[in-house]
């Protein structure tokens, strides 16, 4: 756990510790300890994006904490389980797990328990994924309050893991609800916490989002070299873990600054990983940013019109009405800009 706070969750050091000490549980016969060994076999996975791997150990985890009768790893196993299926896009499910996680309550002994397995606190995680999924199903107020509860939950804990988690996820979330004042100060606060500790994972998904509100406030050059700086810092603590989500928000910037072509490189990029990884959370927003992009460049309406009904099956599919509306705004725009042109054409 050392390792995962230092180093970040998909460093190599923390696999072989991890490992190792399950290969050291099977010979000697170590029941007790194969859960935490488990647990860390899972969270290595998910944060190299290996999604298929990781709800296999996810499935594993709360069979094993199911036979132990362990009910702080049944906790912990159920936030594991949500958190890998948020990520491919199965956001009800995920939504459950975290209910479930929050549902069981969180004593003092409860949460000293669970920290025997994770570096950070499972009540926290799971609010403030809630919160994403919550804002995804289109409820905005329940996800701002999840989140707020995350922050204090962490804050009163005193826990430093926790409260850069909370702030850095709350960073996401209203990044989602495009609220630049707010990703700011959420974003900056968890970059103090980071540094001061050496949360390098924290640091590089933070800068990130501190380039994309300088990008968003008008300083594009800036915010673009910021935002790859913080993905180059991030990936180099071997996470792969929203990969498509950050490089969607990169092909965005480039729609915004006229950029198109070096847009669609860079989701070429993200649906390759897409496709490779099976993480799927964004994958509607990549639709919908490509028939943004196409439509810019004059490309033919069917290959526009076919993003954005990509996008809009997604979203339906995933139960994703906030992702839904966005395509369906695309969607209405261009069919309004293209009936502009063809009246002109028209009246010509």
């Amino acid at each position: 756990m050392s390792l995962t706070a230092l180093r970040g969750y998909g460093a190599a050091e923390v696999e072989r510790a991890y490992d190792r000490a399950r290969e050291l549980c099977y010979s000697g016969g170590v029941q007790d300890l194969m859960l935490p060994a488990m647990y860390g076999l899972w969270r290595f996975n998910l944060m190299r994006a290996h999604y298929g791997r990781a709800r296999e150990l996810g499935n594993e985890l709360l069979e094993l904490a199911q036979k132990f009768g362990d009910q702080e790893f049944l906790t912990v196993g159920h936030r594991a389980l949500g958190s890998t299926l948020f990520y491919m896009g199965e956001f009800e499910a995920a939504g459950a797990m975290m209910t479930r996680v929050l549902d069981a309550g969180s004593s003092s002994e409860r949460r000293v328990q669970a920290f025997r397995y994770d570096v950070v606190d499972a009540w926290v995680t799971s609010r403030g994924y809630r919160a994403w999924v919550s804002w995804l199903q289109g409820d905005d107020a329940a996800a701002v309050r999840d989140s707020d509860e995350a922050i204090a939950t962490a804050q009163r804990l005193k826990h430093a893991f926790s409260h850069a988690l909370s702030l850095s996820f709350a960073g996401w979330l209203h990044q989602f609800r495009g609220d630049l004042a707010l990703v700011r100060e959420r974003a900056s606060a968890a970059s103090v916490v980071s540094v001061e500790h050496g949360f390098e994972f924290w640091i590089g998904w933070n800068a990130v989002l501190l380039g994309w509100v300088t990008s968003a406030g008008g300083d594009s050059r800036s915010g673009a070299r910021q935002m790859n700086e913080g993905l180059k810092r991030w990936q180099a603590t071997g996470s792969e873990l929203g990969k498509s989500y950050f490089l969607g928000l990169l092909a965005e910037r480039h729609l915004k600054t006229g950029e198109f072509d070096e847009g669609l490189l860079v989701l070429e990029d993200a649906f390759h990983f897409v496709a490779q990884s099976g993480e799927r959370f964004w994958e509607t927003e990549l639709h919908r940013v490509k028939g943004e992009l196409l439509a810019r460049l004059g490309r033919p309406e069917a290959e526009v019109a076919d993003c954005f009904e990509r996008a809009l099956e997604l979203a339906v599919a995933q139960g994703a009405l906030a992702l839904q509306r966005r395509a369906l705004a695309s969607q209405s725009q261009y069919r309004k800009s293209n009936d502009n042109a063809l009246n002109k054409a028209s009246i010509g």
